[in-house]
């Protein structure tokens, strides 16, 4: 199975004296499924004049093939988009260029043969014809074409080259594609996350038992208790003073002492805790 992908290719050229040339255009391209944009596909188009209609070919391909006969070609009359009355044929050459996809052009050569029929037909349009195919060669190599067997030869090993080269802009496109869709969709940082919401006193848990003088003061306030119950029992024996008291009645009352006591500095320890 193939597994191509199908580029558009714009086919730029004049008409009439060039219909064969065309046909082995095409064929070259179809053979490197290439799928070629040409004026020989088009329907009638009513709200799109002649400049329109091909400047929108060059717009929607990938790349530019041009090919340039013996002919300058048909210069549309319009005052605004073509002011230096320059034939369609450069017109969508000038477009291929100002858009910056890849351009393969073939110019026809001295020895090709001339039917004179179409030689009429351009006098008067040399100097054009000429300061086109100089833009055409200029800053690019040309394929000069001897016959329409020698352009589809030679059509064949541009295109393949051709195909290579739409193949990586394309791969590379797709890589810049999903390497901005990996970004714009991976989130944030996980370090920069919010903290999901706690219970408070979980909270206070985990930072007081992570306080390294926990411990000390446990034994701080057991030092505390066992110190006031003794000091309420000495206290409650010097008062009494008397050997009969009853002892356990003594220890009794030096605990609820100590134990209310206990329960005042923990509940006033919690208090100034949530405070914080």
């Amino acid at each position: 199975m193939d597994n191509k992908i199908p580029h558009k290719v714009m086919l730029s050229s004049t008409y009439r004296e060039m219909i064969e040339h065309r046909k082995a255009i095409r064929d070259a391209m179809l053979s490197q499924r290439l799928f070629p944009v040409a004026m020989e596909d088009d329907a009638a188009l009513p709200d799109r004049d002649l400049i329109e209609a091909s400047l929108a070919k060059v717009d929607e391909s990938d790349a530019y093939v041009g090919v340039i006969g013996y002919r300058y070609g048909q210069k549309p009359v319009c005052d605004i988009r073509n002011p230096q009355k320059l034939s369609l044929t450069e017109l969508e050459f000038r477009r291929a260029l100002a858009r910056g996809i890849p351009i393969c052009m073939f110019i026809m050569s001295d020895d090709h043969p001339l039917p004179k029929k179409w030689m009429a037909e351009e006098r008067g349009s040399g100097e054009e014809y000429e300061s086109f195919v100089r833009l055409a060669k200029k800053d690019r190599i040309c394929a000069e074409f001897e016959s329409i067997a020698d352009l589809k030869a030679k059509a064949i090993q541009s295109l393949v080259a051709l195909r290579e080269t739409l193949d990586r802009r394309a791969a590379k496109a797709k890589e810049q594609r999903r390497d901005g869709e990996q970004g714009g969709d991976s989130g944030p940082d996980p370090q920069y996350l919010a903290p999901e919401p706690a219970d408070r006193n979980s909270d206070l848990a985990r930072v007081d038992s992570g306080r390294p003088g926990k411990r000390a003061s446990h034994l701080l306030f057991a030092a505390i208790f066992i110190t006031l119950s003794a000091t309420c029992a000495w206290v409650l024996s010097r008062l009494i003073g008397e050997r009969d008291v009853s002892v356990i009645a003594l220890a009794l009352f030096s605990l609820g002492f100590a134990f209310f006591a206990a329960v005042g500095i923990v509940t006033l320890r919690r208090g100034m805790r949530y405070g914080e």
